[in-house]
């Protein structure tokens, strides 16, 4: 397993079962073709509002 790999699934298993669902739903709309990757990552920055300045903590996903 590379590493971003590694990163994503550590991240995955630090979510509780509904968000596991609900993610597993949106890779597999994007795998199926329901949905582009596209518009998964523009909604998903939508939600974060993605802010890619320095910060004073580490990522609680891949820890950076």
């Amino acid at each position: 397993m590379d590493v971003q790999t590694a990163q994503i699934l550590r991240g995955f298993l630090m979510l509780n079962s509904f968000q596991q669902d609900e993610f597993v739903r949106t890779i597999n709309d994007v795998m199926q073709g329901r949905k582009t990757s596209n518009k998964a990552f523009s909604e998903a920055g939508e939600i974060l509002r993605v802010n890619t300045g320095p910060v004073m903590s580490a990522c609680g996903c891949c820890g950076r």
